[in-house]
This record gives structure tokens, sequence and C-alpha cells, in this order.
């Protein structure tokens, strides 16, 4: 059983993602291109992930604004990097996964 504090602060951390509308994989690809860019490919290995489910994240992501597409030296190869906008949604679910982490 979870005690009710960690139980509360899960809760809202669980409904700050779900009011920023990421899914896991969404996460996922925010977190691996916090301090870097990245191709599909390694964003694919390093999460151990289909590309196509990456390709599908990146999307949903470049939508609202929270990353961006741009071609690498070879034209082929497509890369994704973070925002603004994507940054300030990781602080802020970060600052409120940790505030609550030890609150609890």
């Amino acid at each position: 059983m979870i005690p009710a504090g960690e139980r509360a602060a899960l809760d809202r951390t669980l409904e700050l993602l779900q009011r920023c509308r990421l899914s896991a994989t969404e996460l996922r690809v925010l977190l691996a291109l916090l301090h870097r860019e990245a191709s599909l490919s390694e964003l694919a290995e390093a999460l151990d992930d289909r590309p196509v489910e990456i390709r599908g994240a990146g999307r949903s992501l470049s939508a609202r604004g929270l990353v961006r597409w741009r071609h690498g030296p070879r034209r082929k190869e497509t890369r994704l990097e973070i925002t603004g906008a994507g940054l300030a949604t990781i602080r802020e679910l970060l600052t409120t996964a940790g505030r609550h982490t030890l609150a609890a």
C-alpha cells in the first residue's frame, strides 16, 4: 500500500502529465532531448523503442511546439531538438515531481 502523502504526490504529478497531454513515450523523448538534439534512430536506440513510435511522438510534440524537426548534414537524417516551450514543460514536470517527492 502506498502511503497517503506519496499517493497524493503521485496523483498531482500524473495530473500535470495529463494536463500537458504527454504520453509516456513523448515524455521520454523530451527528457532525452533535454541536453542535446538527436536523430530518430539515436532516440529509438537510447529509449529502446521502435523508430515508428519515436517518429509519432516527434510529430505530436512538434504539433504542440515542444520540439522542432531539422535535417542533419545528410539529408536523410532527421533530427529533433527541444524548443523553449518543451524546456518549460519539462522544467514544470521535474519541479512538480521533485517537490512532491521531497515533501512526501
